[in-house]
């Protein structure tokens, strides 16, 4: 089957050839690449896997882990994208890719915040004048469409937060000014602003008039994606700088099973484990008493508004992931993955058209209502069951050298940690490990 595929799509043995890991011979693994292939291709998604590859090409040196969904791809973690084997997770593809969806998947892609601009340095040496970073659009929203309007108006003193109109102006017809422009310009584009790391890559060099600025773009992520060009996300991760400084070891190859590693997260010793050290975590470590990478994945999901929010509302289906809500609607209709991710998206997105039509197929159902508030609670943040795996790999090893390497760990924490604890905090958890602590790097 990958070689007829082969013949309809030469870039696919392209991509096969990129394989950094085997395809283990079991039929699970088969289905699912033959199933993935067979997207790409109908898609033209193939462009898309060979340019993460070109990138982590020139950044092998420096670890990386990946964010959002890519982390459902068997392809992803066969071409070494991802660290995450989603079927050994048990994590289906639909999050990330489906017969229904025709724009491009999003690869996500975290480094060590200390290494990004050289990251950045490299891809814009590399591509010169045919790469380029996105911009946010910003819109005028009520405080700053009024703060614009008494400016416009020729107020040219600074405008405080909690401002009244008639301590600026004393002409009555200018104060009508100002209201009927900040009413004309609510929602209208305000300016341009640096996305937090989204790069486009371009087959030719980028004009003049599609940039802000050197470098800049003036496309928005929806420009982007109407043109059919490629975004790759290059991400900060302060977790990974701090595992780095510790080991070189990749994060694939830390033990799935270590003692010393489950008694410190079952106690609920987080302290110090980026992404896992917050009260609320300290409080689900406790209840949930995690011993391995599953366990952590559900920590990392439960803290999240939209788990919060559906186990009040259903405790029997609580949707922990994402991809729960996918199954949960497969449940309740009886439709296949794809539809029920659309289902899920527009819940996600307060989406009308596609809820109604949801709830069209559940109108018999005795308990609608309690259905449709516990799909609502996805409009709250909320993980994708391959994000949480993936950030759970990187607080178990972070965990591991708590466990079996304080000294090391500390050093790194306090060098590289910028958490919601006062910085006295690890310098005393770095005392209790033996650490001589002298100030400075």
């Amino acid at each position: 089957n990958i070689v007829l595929l082969n013949d309809k799509e030469p870039k696919i043995k392209t991509l096969i050839d990129n394989f950094s890991r085997e395809l283990p011979k079991k039929m699970k693994y088969y289905e699912r690449i033959f199933k993935e292939l067979k997207l790409i291709v109908k898609n033209n998604f193939v462009d898309c896997f060979l340019q993460v590859i070109d990138i982590l090409e020139i950044t092998k040196h420096i670890p990386h882990i990946i964010r959002g969904s890519s982390g459902s791809s068997l392809t992803c973690y066969l071409l070494g994208i991802t660290n995450i084997d989603p079927i050994k997770y048990n994590i289906s593809l639909a999050r990330f890719m489906h017969e229904y969806r025709t724009d491009l998947p999003d690869i996500d892609i975290d480094f060590p915040y200390n290494q990004r601009e050289y990251i950045f340095q490299n891809i814009f040496k590399i591509w010169k004048n045919k790469v380029a970073r996105i911009s946010n659009h910003n819109m005028y929203h009520n405080k700053s469409a009024l703060r614009q309007a008494i400016r416009d108006e020729g107020h040219r003193k600074f405008v405080p937060k909690f401002c009244s109109l008639n301590k600026i102006f004393n002409d009555k017809q200018k104060i009508e000014n100002v209201k009927k422009k900040k009413d004309d310009l609510m929602g209208t584009f305000r300016c341009y602003s640096l996305h937090c790391g989204g790069i486009v890559i371009f087959e030719d060099d980028i004009s003049d008039d599609m940039l802000v600025k050197d470098k800049q773009l003036k496309f928005n992520k929806d420009d982007v994606e109407k043109n059919g060009l490629i975004k790759i996300d290059i991400l900060s991760n302060r977790g990974l700088a701090q595992l780095w400084d510790i080991s070189k070891m990749p994060i694939i190859d830390y033990p799935s099973c270590d003692y010393k590693t489950i008694n410190i997260l079952t106690k609920a010793e987080n302290i110090g484990l980026t992404f896992a050290e917050s009260p609320g975590m300290r409080k689900i470590f406790k209840d949930i008493k995690p011993k391995n990478i599953d366990d952590l994945a559900k920590c990392l999901a439960l803290i999240r508004p939209a788990a919060s929010e559906s186990k009040s509302k259903d405790s029997e289906n609580i949707l922990v992931y994402d991809d729960d809500a996918i199954h949960y609607i497969q449940k309740l209709t009886g439709c296949n993955e794809g539809e029920a991710d659309i289902y899920r998206k527009a819940f996600s997105k307060n989406r009308f058209e596609k809820k109604m039509e949801f709830i069209s197929h559940i109108k018999n159902n005795p308990n609608k209502k309690k259905i449709i508030k516990n799909l609502e609670s996805l409009h709250y943040y909320s993980f994708c069951k391959s994000h949480s795996y993936s950030y759970a790999q990187l607080v178990w090893c972070l965990a591991f050298h708590k466990a079996n390497n304080p000294k090391e760990f500390w050093c790194s924490t306090i060098n590289h940690c910028h958490s919601m604890y006062k910085k006295w905090v690890h310098y005393c958890e770095a005392k209790k490990s033996g650490l001589k602590l002298v100030l400075g790097k």
